[in-house]
């Protein structure tokens, strides 16, 4: 039998978490992200090209709400069409160090799979606010709460 890969013990350790004993910065930055990128989206929802965007994509889905329109289509194209309003003012969450908007790819997916699955508000966070506390280091470490955070809720 082979060792396990990293992917596979990240991924056996978020499985381990228990929401009641996630450290209280880790809820509070993920909520604080979460609602950061809902917002930088709704802002975004009605910048130029957008709306020449949804109509393009026009899906038959009902699965997931389009942030910001009221609109809804495939989780596939929700999740496409809220990352590209999250990304379209230039206001979403950014790691300098590695220069990446993890929150604009991952949120809308993990919200628009949620929606999909009927999943609830909080075990969308629950993954979300696992994975920044398995490497919760404090406020410095930024991609822990943008990246990782994100990353996390897909192992858990």
């Amino acid at each position: 039998m082979s060792a396990m890969t990293l992917s596979e013990r990240f991924a056996r350790h978020l499985a381990g978490l228990r929401y009641e004993a996630l450290p209280q910065a880790a809820l509070d930055a993920s909520k604080r992200i979460m609602r950061d990128t809902l917002a930088v989206a709704w802002a975004g929802s009605e910048a130029p090209g957008l709306a020449e965007l949804r109509r393009g994509m026009a899906s038959a889905g009902t699965e997931s709400v389009l942030w910001g329109t009221g609109q809804r289509t495939s989780a596939l194209d929700a999740a496409f069409l809220n990352g590209v309003a999250a990304a379209a003012l230039d206001y979403d969450a950014l790691h300098l160090d590695a220069v990446v908007h993890s929150d604009i790819v991952l949120l809308p997916s993990m919200l628009a799979i949620a929606e999909r699955e009927h999943e609830t508000a909080l075990s969308v966070g629950n993954g979300d606010r696992a994975g920044m506390a398995a490497l919760d280091d404090g406020p410095s470490h930024h991609l822990d709460e943008d990246g990782i955070g994100r990353i996390g809720f897909t192992h858990a």
